[in-house]
């Protein structure tokens, strides 16, 4: 996936669809992608 798709998936997000497309860039770039199969825990 592309910066850019990242940056439009994020901003999909209530949380973060207010914030400025080049902050939320930044985020998406310093960010790790993750996982997580169907039931999995997150945090415990």
């Amino acid at each position: 996936m592309s910066l850019n798709e990242e940056v439009d998936l994020l901003r999909k997000i209530p949380l973060f669809a207010k914030i400025d497309p080049s902050k939320l860039k930044l985020l998406a770039f310093t960010s790790e992608r993750l996982t997580y199969g169907a039931g999995q825990e997150l945090f415990h």
